[in-house]
């Protein structure tokens, strides 16, 4: 290690010499340079032989900055080669360092003119986040949803129906800035440091406020497999910080001021937002207008009531009752016979009777009276019922045939006659 440190030395003398030389040439041929005289005589105490001594000094030290300058390693030039590099003032080197300094500026632009390094990986996540945000918003399109949304308004579940609003706005609202986020990103906008230091931070609000909606709106579900993955992300959101907050080549990539891109950036997702809160208002108006929501309540009380559910059908008869159809009273009315309610049956049947006139509501109204044994009642719907059938079936009235048919049978609001039970029945099959 010393032997390294002394051979060092000895040839910084050496170098040191003939830059020494030269400037004793120099001193012999032309005058001082001005500035480094006054300089040596500045620290020279006014002697002369000192001042020269210190013009020297000065004078190689300035040289060899010149060298270091434009990056010459002048120990590795000949002397004659370095007198004259000296002489002409470092001109061609000078020269030559420009264009090379010009050509290094060059290289370092086209570096950061494409987006790389870690910015491709991150390029590909934000693609995958753009396609996940997309696709989250779209669920609220589809028919799983609007059937659950349709009992949510149904039930008049007035706050999960504003939760779901909420997170579809949110959800809106995230899909505006990744947007916004990603065309800034590809089009390597000035704005896009800012916009993802905005973006990262909102995440922390996104994800956790969207989790809290979920839970709200599904409080059956829980915490799903892709909200774990949502908390899990947000390590990665400070990373991804930290790295656009610092990092140098976000710094000289996203540099594009161009004002048509950056309106652009900002008019492609602002539409697409405006479509999305346009196509969801319509979807929710159709999903809670009323006719829809009375048709879905009678499809849910019919299955229940072909199922033989009844309370389930008596359940979503009254709801469609409540929104106005009044034909579901029919069916209504049975089923609260069925389960032995007999005064909401015959409240129905009554009501129904009111506006249809329909003679198998009569029948079977008088079948409630007789089962709360208020004969008198009985006998007075079963004969109503019966000259609506008498009148039809003598018109060729095939099913009210079939109805004659037990009515005369059983004795229900007539004199129980076989001989024309047997009558109808052979009309009816002829």
């Amino acid at each position: 290690m010393i032997d390294y440190f002394k051979k060092k030395e000895i040839t910084e003398r050496a170098e040191d010499e003939i830059l020494f030389e030269y400037v004793m040439e120099e001193m012999e041929k032309t005058e001082p340079i001005k500035g480094l005289w006054a300089k040596a005589i500045a620290h020279s105490e006014g002697n002369n032989d000192k001042a020269k001594s210190m013009y020297m000094q000065f004078r190689v030290q300035s040289i060899k900055d010149e060298f270091d300058a434009v990056r010459i390693i002048y120990n590795e030039m000949s002397k004659e080669k370095l007198f004259d590099t000296i002489k002409n003032g470092f001109k061609e080197q000078h020269q030559q360092f420009e264009i090379k300094k010009e050509e290094e500026i060059q290289k370092e632009e086209n570096k950061y003119n494409k987006i790389g390094g870690w910015l491709i990986l991150f390029a590909i996540f934000l693609i995958l986040g753009v396609i996940n945000n997309i696709k989250a918003t779209s669920e609220f399109f589809n028919n799983d949803f609007a059937e659950y949304l349709t009992l949510v308004y149904l039930n008049n579940d007035l706050e999960i129906a504003s939760n779901i609003d909420k997170l579809f706005y949110l959800h809106a609202f995230a899909v505006f800035f990744v947007l916004l986020f990603a065309l800034s990103f590809f089009t390597k906008n000035y704005l896009t440091k800012k916009l993802a230091i905005t973006y990262f931070i909102a995440k922390f609000i996104i994800v956790p406020l969207s989790i809290y909606l979920s839970l709200k709106t599904f409080p059956d579900q829980g915490i799903a497999k892709e909200e774990i993955l949502l908390l899990f992300s947000l390590f990665w959101v400070i990373i991804l910080l930290l790295y656009f907050i610092f990092s140098k080549r976000v710094k000289k990539t996203f540099k594009n001021d161009n004002d048509t891109s950056t309106g652009y950036i900002f008019i492609i997702p602002i539409a697409i937002v405006v479509i999305l809160l346009f196509s969801y208002n319509s979807h929710i108006h159709e999903i809670s207008s009323p006719y829809n929501l009375q048709n879905k309540a009678v499809e849910i009380a019919d299955k229940s009531f072909e199922e033989k559910d009844y309370e389930t059908a008596i359940k979503w008869y009254q709801n469609a009752v409540e929104r106005g159809d009044g034909s579901s009273k029919f069916r209504l009315a049975y089923s609260y016979s069925t389960i032995k309610n007999y005064d909401k049956a015959i409240k129905y049947y009554l009501e129904y009777i009111e506006k249809e006139k329909y003679e198998g509501a009569m029948r079977n109204l008088a079948l409630v009276y007789e089962r709360k044994k208020e004969s008198k009642n009985a006998q007075k719907w079963f004969k109503q019922a019966f000259d609506i059938y008498i009148e039809k079936a003598r018109d060729g009235d095939k099913e009210a045939m079939k109805w004659l048919v037990l009515m005369y049978k059983y004795g229900e609001g007539i004199k129980k006659d076989l001989k024309k039970s047997n009558y109808w029945d052979k009309k009816q099959n002829d």
